[in-house]
């Protein structure tokens, strides 16, 4: 027969307020997966057990199936779920793996570029993998864009007949083309790498190239001095800065030719220059037109005109007392 009852009492106050502290905490996270504009999914076993509306957005592109409750694999369209496998156990264990990219169709066929990185959470003492998925479609656009880029610079670099190359800061080459190691008398492009651009180059006027390198050594003349030494081609000097703290271009065009043949020219005007003087006491030159257009220094000693009074004028314009006008029309 019952006599009495005996009761004991636990205090679980402590408890409860661990328990209500969690679900705070939980409904805190879910509230903040829920506003993040970042792809969160929270998965477990291979099953999807939270995803934010972003994640919905990036990878529920072919069913309006919700992420929850699906299959990891199959609801990001990875093909290779040993690789999500692999990753899950890893980041379980404590480690915390590199970031992850794969392409995602979406509904319009077009292309996405997702990044994936991993990380462990508590789940109320069960651990589960979070992923945070991040579009960086545009970021890839713009890096292939870019790679297609300097491919298309490189290649006309590299096959551009001027010497050319880029030049840092502190006046060492950092990359150089076929034509500008030929220019300097080594076997490959890369031996220029690292060398002093002014080491190259002799920019004082030096009788040859004349006294322009020496004025503008930028846009003027140079000669080039080959890798043993020896002087090599006159060059013409074009440089374009690339920007602040990114060098200078350098094209190098080789003028030997040309400077040459302009140097024959003048020593051969020289030539007829002192053939003149010693042949006659004036010359001139006269257009078509018979307009004088060139008259020799001389020509004042000689008549006592101005050589002012001549320019553009014809013969017979010029006062004359020993020929008559009909004499200027028969000559």
């Amino acid at each position: 027969r019952l006599s009495g009852v005996v009761s004991t009492l636990t205090d679980v106050t402590a408890a409860r307020a661990a328990r209500h502290a969690l679900r705070r905490s939980e409904e805190h996270h879910r509230a903040l997966v829920a506003t993040l504009p970042v792809g969160v999914l929270v998965h477990r076993g291979e099953r999807i057990l939270l995803a934010n509306p972003r994640a919905e957005s990036l990878f529920n592109t072919e069913s309006s199936e919700p992420l929850v409750g699906r299959d990891l694999a199959e609801a990001i369209q990875f093909d290779r779920p040993e690789v999500l496998h692999r990753r899950a156990r890893d980041v379980l264990d404590g480690q915390v793996p590199e970031p992850l990219q794969h392409v995602v169709v979406d509904r319009h066929g077009g292309m996405r570029h997702i990044e994936m990185r991993d990380s462990r959470v508590d789940l109320g003492g069960v651990f589960a993998v979070q992923t945070i998925t991040l579009d960086v479609t545009r970021q890839c656009d713009a890096e292939q864009k870019l790679r297609l880029s300097e491919e298309r610079f490189r290649s006309l670099f590299d096959s551009n007949p001027d010497g050319s190359c880029s030049v840092a800061e502190d006046g060492s080459i950092v990359a150089a083309n076929a034509a500008l190691a030929s220019l300097s008398g080594v076997a490959a492009a890369a031996e220029l790498t690292g060398k002093q651009m002014a080491g190259l180059l002799i920019v004082e006027g030096d009788g040859t190239c004349g006294d322009a390198a020496a004025r503008d050594p930028e846009f003027g003349l140079a000669r080039m001095v080959r890798a043993d030494g020896t002087p090599g081609a006159i060059v013409q000097v074009f440089k374009q800065a690339l920007g602040v703290g990114e060098g200078t271009f350098v094209l190098l065009r080789d003028v030997t030719s040309w400077q040459l043949t302009d140097r024959m020219r003048r020593e051969s005007e020289e030539r007829f220059r002192r053939l003149t003087e010693l042949t006659s006491d004036w010359y001139w030159e006269q257009d078509k037109e018979f307009r004088f257009t060139m008259l020799s220094n001389d020509v004042q000693e000689s008549t006592g005109i101005a050589r002012s009074a001549f320019l553009g004028r014809h013969l017979w314009d010029i006062p004359a007392l020993n020929v008559t006008e009909d004499d200027w029309k028969i000559h």
